[in-house]
């Protein structure tokens, strides 16, 4: 699972949702897309 690209949807999340982004992306690899 590690060589896999989970992708996140953010949707009006604003600060909570960037945020919680940074620290999964710096956990693991997490490709976050903002709708």
């Amino acid at each position: 699972m590690s060589a896999k690209k989970i992708r996140i949807f953010i949707n009006g999340f604003g600060r909570i949702g960037r945020s919680a982004a940074r620290i999964i992306l710096e956990d693991s690899s997490f490709e976050v897309l903002e709708i």
